[in-house]
């Protein structure tokens, strides 16, 4: 059975590009290595995160952000069993969120709404090409 888990939290410290482009390559390299998908969204300062494979995985994916410094605040938004991958094709997706309003996805739904934008975006943009 797979998991999707979602959570949101406040960046310790302010993430420049390069020190952004760091932490994505090293996530995707785990995240491959683990069989984890996923969404990275950063802005404001602020987090959000779908992860998503098998329940192990991401459950101690998600225990080592619980404990990592580099987060604080962090917020578990929804985690549910799904029967396929939003994210199949990313070991992590990535987006930069200028306008980010971090009250926004304090709420399970309003998560979900946020996932899905960008899942329409993604969708979007593949048919273009």
């Amino acid at each position: 059975m797979l998991t999707q888990l979602c959570y949101a939290s406040v960046a310790s410290a302010h993430f420049e590009p390069p020190a952004l482009q760091q932490l994505l390559e090293k996530a995707r390299a785990n995240n491959e290595r683990d069989g984890i998908t996923g969404l990275l969204l950063y802005g404001n300062g602020h987090f959000v995160q779908v992860l998503e494979g098998a329940a192990a995985p991401v459950s101690a994916l998600y225990a080592k952000i619980l404990s990592d410094k580099r987060h604080r605040q962090v917020f578990e938004l929804y985690r549910e069993p799904v029967t396929t991958r939003d994210f199949h094709t990313w070991a992590m997706a990535y987006e930069q969120l200028a306008d980010f309003k971090p009250d926004f996805v304090l709420d399970r739904s309003s998560a979900r709404q946020l996932v899905e934008l960008f899942l329409e975006k993604e969708r979007t943009l593949t048919l273009r090409r």
